[in-house]
């Protein structure tokens, strides 16, 4: 299962993936003669760490890929992957005398840009979906349990073609949240139909991962048992509408001649003046938006250009908008999952590293984990001391092996946003 209760950049079976567990293990699974579990990796994962008692489950891992892209968002000014980003607040950028108000407009009688808290931007607009169907077991949704293999095809209704292919998302029934979209996926193809192709793991029955343990041992779950996968599965193409007002402007309430303050019924108070419009990118690195009042036709489908109601450019705004990077994987078809493998592998080095609870799995893997959660700081007396230089020891990450080993990648070679003025 890909759920967690945290929607990450970095998908739960990538991690697995990365750091060389089990697939079907991870996902809570195994057969006796299909992904067994005996051998030296024998341990099958649980949801939570309450579960398993104090090993770590799959939701602590997705507590630390948060955290992880989180942190590392925020050093880089942009997140490793594309992310829907909603209500983003600003101030308007305010004429140099303080004292005065403007229209809106530069020295070059251009509409004025403002920088967004997130670069490399996509594009504006707000997460939307359009239903492309639901997928039912043994009709639409084939299992192969020898292949492990979930199989949907659906008809591709209008509008879709073959660009669409990077915005197909797949979730369990009756789900819509990005938590709950089960990824990534073996393939997508889109003609006629859409036909999606899966790992059967990754479509196993939520409730049995999620279930509460008993007095009886713990059981894996049987990949050879189809009652053990989900009946339905939702199918959905999701995309950026822009359609929708990206922007709001926001005005206070002013004093007027015109409002009456002896005795009268007095001003409208605590209530601000809101105007939408649409947003457009100056700078798509930089992360440079230019807020425009305007209005939707429908019948044409664009944004009508028009003055702000009060007159006077605002005092603050709010943005919706699509931003982040992408693997240039991904944008040539090579894969579905817009995370590049150098993002993904420094999430994993410093999500493992930040992992207090002991890991259920093989020898070789535990060595890994110990080597990235080594506190590069200890003294000799306490362990293995390492060589290590100050800016590594400074940077922001943390002094955990995994920690560094991302900051040595990241401080060298990954793009930072420059200092740009606002114009």
């Amino acid at each position: 299962m890909t759920r967690a209760s945290y929607h990450t950049l970095l998908s739960l079976d990538r991690y697995a993936q990365i750091m060389g567990i089990n697939p079907a293990h991870f996902s809570g699974a195994a057969h006796s003669s299909l992904f067994p579990s005996s051998g030296q990796c024998n341990d099958v994962w649980r949801q939570f760490n309450w579960q398993g008692g104090h090993i770590v489950g799959r939701e602590d891992i997705a507590e630390a890929i948060m955290g992880a892209e989180a942190d590392l968002a925020e050093f880089l000014g942009y997140w490793p992957a594309p992310k829907f980003i909603s209500r983003e607040v600003h101030p308007f950028p305010r004429h140099y005398r303080r004292d005065m108000f403007d229209v809106g407009l530069n020295s070059r009688y251009d509409r004025k840009s403002i920088r967004t808290k997130w670069a490399k931007v996509i594009s504006a607009g707000r997460r939307n979906l359009q239903v492309i169907g639901a997928a039912t077991k043994a009709v639409e949704l084939i299992y192969d349990l020898a292949l492990q293999t979930a199989t949907i095809t659906l008809p591709t209704p209008a509008g879709i073609t073959a660009a669409s292919e990077y915005q197909i998302k797949t979730y369990f029934d009756g789900t819509q949240t990005p938590e709950w979209e089960i990824r990534p996926p073996i393939s997508v193809e889109i003609g006629a139909n859409v036909v999606i192709i899966f790992h059967a793991w990754q479509l196993i029955e939520p409730a049995l991962q999620l279930a509460f343990p008993t007095a009886d041992p713990f059981q894996a779950i049987d990949l050879t048992d189809i009652n053990n996968f989900v009946d339905v599965v939702d199918v959905y193409r999701e995309y950026a509408d822009y359609t929708q007002h990206s922007v709001e402007f926001y005005w206070e309430p002013r004093y007027t001649s015109g409002c009456p303050v002896c005795n009268g019924a007095g001003c409208v108070a605590c209530q601000h003046t809101v105007q939408c419009g649409c947003l457009y990118v100056r700078d798509v690195h930089q992360g440079i938006v230019v807020p425009t009042p305007a209005e939707y036709d429908t019948d044409e489908e664009v944004w009508n250009d028009q003055a702000f109601d009060l007159c006077y450019a605002p005092d603050m705004l709010r943005f919706w908008y699509y931003a982040g990077d992408i693997s240039d994987e991904f944008l040539n078809g090579y894969t579905t999952d817009p995370l590049s493998h150098f993002w993904a592998e420094i999430i994993a080095w410093m999500a493992t590293a930040r992992l207090y609870r002991p890991f259920c799995s093989c020898v070789n893997l535990n060595a890994y984990i110990t080597q990235l959660q080594m506190d590069v700081t200890r003294s000799e007396a306490e362990g293995p001391a390492f060589t290590v230089s100050e800016s590594d020891l400074d940077n922001p990450f943390g002094t955990r092996k995994g920690e560094v080993l991302a900051w040595r990648r990241v401080s060298k070679l990954a793009e930072k946003r420059g200092k740009v003025a606002v114009i």
